[in-house]
């Protein structure tokens, strides 16, 4: 995948993206073994478009699993003394 957009992008405009686009497989490659492990099933669409595409980890990094994505939108409660 990340070979189809190094030739469909000009060469100034892939490196700015590389990173990006790592991370972006990264997500699908883990989402994809999840699903065939059973670990997640039937993943709604926009789930899946809000984890692929979560600016707080593709542009800043770091990737994170599915499982933890949505642990991460859980609201915790922390009491201070």
């Amino acid at each position: 995948m990340l070979l189809v957009w190094q030739y469909v992008f000009e060469a100034e405009k892939f490196m700015t993206m590389r990173g990006i686009l790592m991370i972006v497989v990264m997500k699908i490659t883990s989402l994809s073994f999840d699903l065939a492990s059973e670990k997640h099933v039937n993943i709604p669409l926009l789930h899946l478009c809000s984890y692929l595409l979560d600016g707080s980890t593709v542009i800043f990094g770091p990737w994170i699993t599915y499982k933890q994505y949505k642990e991460s939108l859980i609201l915790k409660e922390y009491k201070v003394s």
